[in-house]
């Protein structure tokens, strides 16, 4: 799974992963916009484990998996467990956690104890599982369990939704585009608003 919107370069982001169906090869995280992980089938560990700008965690033990490497970073989570997701892609860096308590002794609003520090460019929140495991995944569609906020330490953190993100580049479309119409035959055209 990809979400359909991606963050970066700049902001600070949090997500929410419900884990729906438990299973051992299960890893949720950040998969970057370039990734051979979009163009290739989902297999175990896929997200992180083997693509190269990945960031992972596996879902049964904890462990941490970037650039075909993984580490011990949290605990082992189960059927209704909420694994939380922050990142600051101002910091380069990424958090994860569970039920309201950040692996690592984290505090993302602080910037401190992230479980990676060299995130740059665009991402997309995804996950691999196996046949068998399910995520559900709430971007603020659904409110969070754990919401942005000081409370859980992600005060400035975003929901992933299109009034959080940049305004466009092209910020007053009538400097840019604008209609003419044409009136008349293939002999006699009048131009209008050119």
């Amino acid at each position: 799974m990809i979400s359909h919107l991606p963050i970066g370069p700049t902001g600070k982001w949090y997500a929410e992963a419900k884990v729906v169906v438990s299973h051992s090869s299960c890893g949720l995280g950040l998969c970057h916009v370039n990734s051979q992980y979009i163009f290739s089938s989902i297999g175990e560990l896929h997200l992180g484990g083997t693509a190269t700008g990945d960031y992972a965690l596996k879902q049964t033990t904890g462990n941490t998996f970037h650039d075909n490497a993984n580490a011990a970073y949290g605990l082992s989570s189960t059927t209704n467990d909420i694994i939380m997701i922050a990142v600051d892609m101002d910091g380069g860096k990424i958090w994860w956690g569970k039920n309201g308590t950040w692996y690592a002794s984290g505090v993302p609003d602080e910037g401190t104890s992230p479980a990676f520090s060299d995130l740059s460019g665009q991402y997309y929140f995804a996950h691999s599982c196996e046949q068998g495991s399910t995520l559900e995944w709430d971007f603020g569609q659904h409110g969070f369990t754990y919401p942005p906020g000081a409370i859980y330490d992600t005060e400035g953190f975003k929901a992933v939704h299109t009034g959080n993100l940049p305004e466009p580049a092209v910020p007053n479309h009538d400097d840019t585009f604008f209609i003419t119409s044409v009136a008349g035959n293939a002999v006699d055209a009048a131009v209008d608003g050119v």
